[in-house]
């Protein structure tokens, strides 16, 4: 087998691998947070059999949404895959690499989210519509941190390539620019507490409309919608 084709394999292997382990690691954070909270918790595959559930279900629509709703979270999970396409698998970059396509992952990130907000908007709820508002609002910002990162990591690799960034911070990055990548890591950790609804910014858990942020976004969603 040539390097090109085994090079291949491996990085659909490792999409594969980031579309069925992504269930899991809620599962590891949900069992994490009930241990602290001295609680038994959920099981720690409890979100495959609930996706399992959501996908045996009908969907519920409401009157007032139209063809956007229905097609919004096919497009989300649409998005989310070409995200997945453009990263590297190890040390292997990615075979749909092109200059730029940074750019491209940050737009594909906004996608998702925009249609997530538009289709909460055209359910008329008012619960959806503040989901929204503080969706766009702190998207504003994380957008503006991620952009940042991203400028900062081709100024440090010299790669304009997103998988190119990735396979380059190796340790030597580190002795030559420690700062400035320590910086980068904050600032991104940041970035993923926003994005991943996690405390201080937002709680999946919580059962108060007027708190959510996401979750407000998705609550007349359901069956495999919801899934």
């Amino acid at each position: 087998m040539s390097e090109s084709s085994s090079n291949l394999i491996l990085w659909l292997c490792n999409l594969l691998l980031a579309l069925m382990v992504s269930p899991l690691l809620i599962g590891i954070i949900n069992k994490t947070k009930a241990f602290f909270a001295g609680r038994k918790g959920p099981r720690l595959l409890q979100l495959y059999y609930d996706l399992a559930k959501l996908l045996r279900k009908s969907s519920v629509y409401s009157k007032s949404v139209g063809g956007l709703f229905l097609m919004a979270p096919y497009g989300g999970l649409a998005s989310t895959l070409l995200m997945l396409f453009f990263l590297p698998a190890a040390s292997v970059g990615s075979p749909l690499a092109f200059s730029g396509d940074l750019i491209l992952f940050i737009y594909l990130a906004g996608l998702g989210r925009m249609l997530t907000v538009l289709a909460a908007m055209e359910t008329a709820s008012a619960f959806e519509g503040m989901g929204s508002s503080r969706e766009c609002q702190f998207a504003i910002l994380a957008e503006g941190v991620l952009l940042t990162v991203l400028a900062a990591m081709v100024m440090l690799t010299r790669k304009f390539t997103l998988s190119g960034c990735l396979t380059t911070l190796n340790v030597n990055a580190w002795l030559y620019g420690g700062t400035a990548l320590l910086f980068l890591a904050v600032a991104f950790y940041l970035v993923m507490l926003c994005e991943n609804c996690r405390v201080p910014v937002d709680d999946p858990e919580t059962h108060l409309e007027l708190t959510m942020i996401h979750e407000a976004m998705i609550l007349d969603n359901s069956g495999p919608d919801l899934a």
